[in-house]
């Protein structure tokens, strides 16, 4: 509840209300006026209209071999997976966490940069994000499926279904996953395509390709901002060349 959205939570207090019929104060006139309560139906339809779970069948997949399959999604797909939680942040095979204090408890919570994210959220409502591609494990032994497969690939259709249970670990783009829900947030009809490889690996094999990606050779922090400020400057001066004042 602590992650959930107002409307979310007013709609849980009222079938509580209903269900039980203690409690008063958990009447949605007690808290909302007419018009935030038709705000509240309003989002609970809405909700249903953008539902998504597993099993879900992905189109026009590539099986690029050893378990691996890449996928191009919508961004609003990329989205809606992580609003209902069909992505999860996995402590173990992430790089790091945050400890936070929750009345008396101690919770791990995911060690997000927001300021990342938002800078992220604005390129994708610009239609500006690189064309980069995001990491998900469908972590072994998870699935529910009679098969025990968590991946179904039919070769012929080129579909990919992740069937129901299946627990799917973000490995790589935790921060663009974000960044692309919260754009998603603003606006619903956003547009545009990223490239989603999907793995099937165990929890060991997933550490051990954050192993390999924490090796890859870092890139300086002082020469990322030397050419984010090189692409603003080239920006300033195409637009003053485009109206004209650079033209004398």
């Amino acid at each position: 509840l602590y992650d959930a959205e107002t409307q979310e939570v007013a709609l849980l207090a009222e079938q509580v209300y209903l269900k039980t019929s203690n409690g008063d104060e958990l009447e949605l006139t007690e808290w909302f006026n007419d018009p935030e309560i038709k705000e509240i139906r309003q989002y609970y339809k809405e909700e249903m209209e953008d539902h998504i779970q597993l099993p879900y069948t992905f189109e026009n997949v590539v099986d690029l071999g050893d378990g691996v399959y890449s996928v191009p999604l919508d961004y609003s797909l990329i989205a809606r997976m992580y609003k209902y939680r069909l992505l999860n942040y996995n402590f173990e095979i992430q790089r790091e966490g945050r400890k936070v204090k929750v009345g008396n408890e101690v919770r791990q919570r995911p060690k997000i940069y927001m300021k990342n994210v938002r800078e992220i959220t604005e390129l994708v409502l610009q239609g500006k994000l690189k064309k980069t591609a995001l990491a998900y494990n469908c972590a072994t032994d998870t699935s529910e499926h009679e098969s025990g497969y968590e991946l179904i690939y039919n070769e012929k259709n080129m579909t990919l279904t992740v069937t129901e249970g299946t627990r799917i670990d973000i490995l790589d783009g935790a921060h663009r996953t974000r960044g692309i829900l919260e754009a998603y947030k603003k606006n619903p009809n956003i547009q545009g395509k990223l490239i989603v490889l999907f793995s099937n690996m165990t929890t060991a094999e997933a550490k051990q390709y954050q192993v390999e990606l924490a090796k890859a050779t870092p890139f300086n922090k002082g020469r990322a901002r030397e050419l984010s400020n090189e692409s603003l400057a080239s920006e300033v001066v195409k637009r003053l060349n485009s109206d004209g004042a650079l033209k004398d």
